[in-house]
């Protein structure tokens, strides 16, 4: 069994004050131990005046007499060199901000302890500093419901992160969307709502999110990122009652399509029930055409520029919209591409922007 023990105020007989002695006396000494170094003239009847003894000399023979006479007072005892029956074994030992870590090769090459400390020491400061840095700072505010404190290590970091930040500042904003599709992605949707703005997507983590400003009664205003009210949103108003409108309403969409509303722009619109999405997109068109993703290009026009108003570069853009460009590439127009997604729009940055 792997324990950490204190040895703050036990007393601690060290034998042998070579190099090894030397070492494991500044590592007691360090955790606030009463050490005693004692080098010959050692009295086997004072083991019992000590918690712990540890052998040092350089004599293996010796160090096993000495851990075979502590067994027997009932003495916890260490030693330098390889004793099976010794009742502490050293281990090497990592220090990190929020992490303490003893392990050992178990004598399979005791050399490689260095390097598998560098090793581990890089991967805590990659993967796992920050994020812990961040829980430890939550703990305190989410530990009365443990399902939460569960739901949130599967956060991402900046989300833990900005989460500590709106509870001192308590108060956030937030801006919910469908899905991400990996981290680059997240990365670039942060890039474009600014430091203050955290994203939460539906298909991970909105509902725990949603548990949590509750519990902590936080102020959050909450931005849904969605293109129109349709299924996605209904299920992210059951989860939020108190929410910011849609972004594009009839006057965001002019305001949006304007500067891209030429003869041969295309905008690629999600499908819709009674096209209701298409019809308003068209409305606020005098140039475009509008189509949705299922259907094909214009044939009657030779140049196109290509607008998916998704609210990001997903799976419609990366798979229908692509298809239906290559289609009508295939039957000779000239087609490209003038954006991936709505977010991908100066103008609605612009709108966004002057939301938030």
């Amino acid at each position: 069994m792997i324990v950490d023990v204190s040895w703050n105020g036990k007393k601690v007989l060290i034998v042998g004050a070579g190099k090894q002695g030397k070492k494991k006396e500044a590592l007691l000494k360090a955790e606030g131990a009463d050490v005693t170094v004692v080098d010959q003239g050692f009295d086997w009847r004072s083991l019992r005046a000590y918690d712990l003894v540890v052998a040092c000399t350089n004599d293996a023979r010796v160090n096993h007499e000495i851990v075979v006479q502590a067994q027997k007072e009932g003495v916890f005892c260490a030693s330098a060199t390889y004793e099976p029956d010794a009742s502490v074994h050293w281990m090497r030992q990592i220090e990190r901000d929020c992490l303490r870590l003893g392990f050992s090769t178990q004598r399979a090459y005791p050399l490689y302890g260095k390097t598998m400390t560098r090793d581990i020491e890089a991967l805590y400061d990659e993967k796992w500093k920050r994020r812990l840095k961040a829980l430890r700072r939550l703990r305190p505010f989410l530990r009365k419901d443990p399902a939460l404190l569960a739901a949130v290590m599967e956060w991402r970091v900046d989300q833990l992160e900005w989460l500590g930040n709106a509870v001192q500042a308590k108060a956030g904003k937030v801006c919910v969307f469908h899905s991400c599709q990996s981290e680059a992605q997240h990365a670039w949707i942060r890039a474009r709502l600014g430091e203050d703005v955290m994203p939460f997507y539906m298909r991970e983590n909105w509902e725990s999110a949603c548990a949590v400003f509750s519990l902590l009664e936080l102020p959050v205003e909450v931005q849904p990122m969605f293109v129109f009210a349709g299924r996605i949103y209904r299920q992210f108003e059951a989860l939020c009652e108190r929410h910011r409108p849609l972004l594009v309403d009839e006057n965001g969409w002019r305001r949006v399509l304007a500067p891209f509303d030429r003869p041969e722009a295309v905008f690629v619109v999600h499908r819709s029930q009674h096209d209701a999405l298409k019809k308003q997109v068209a409305a606020c068109c005098h140039e475009a055409v509008v189509v949705d993703y299922e259907e094909e290009l214009p044939a009657n026009k030779e140049r196109m520029v290509v607008y998916p108003l998704f609210m990001l570069d997903g799976g419609h853009v990366e798979n229908d919209v692509a298809n239906q460009v290559e289609r009508a590439r295939e039957r000779g127009a000239d087609v490209r591409w003038g954006s991936r997604c709505l977010l991908d729009l100066s103008s609605f940055q612009e709108l966004l922007r002057d939301r938030l």
